[in-house]
């Protein structure tokens, strides 16, 4: 690390939801930078969720995330999906202390309710 005032040894990073998922990509990307992650209910299964069109808010989602339908969408999923490239890693001793949680989120679909 070239920024004076950073200790690698001691880097912690934190991510939720999706900042989770930027947290994992770090991680995988760069295994060595860190010293522990916190991952708080993150979204690290990118190309299945949203290749998965039975879930209540996936749809709503491609204007975001795009539709993994679409070639160059799911090549660029496939390159951030944590859960993905975590298989991809030639060494998993090499990946920093991490904590993760998970919550079970309810979703109700209330559109057609009057």
């Amino acid at each position: 690390m070239d920024h004076e005032g950073v200790d690698p040894a001691r880097l912690t990073a934190l991510g939720e939801s999706a900042g989770g998922l930027l947290v994992a990509a770090a991680v995988n990307h760069a295994p060595g930078l860190f010293r522990s992650v916190v991952l708080k209910v993150p979204f690290v299964d990118v190309l299945n969720t949203m290749r998965d069109q039975s879930l209540p808010l996936t749809i709503h989602e491609y204007d975001e995330w795009g539709n993994p339908c679409d070639r160059p969408t799911f090549y660029s999923l496939f390159r951030l999906d944590p859960y993905v490239q975590l298989g991809l890693q030639p060494k998993l001793d090499t990946l920093p202390n991490m904590l993760g949680t998970q919550l079970v989120v309810a979703f109700a679909d209330h559109s057609n309710t009057r």
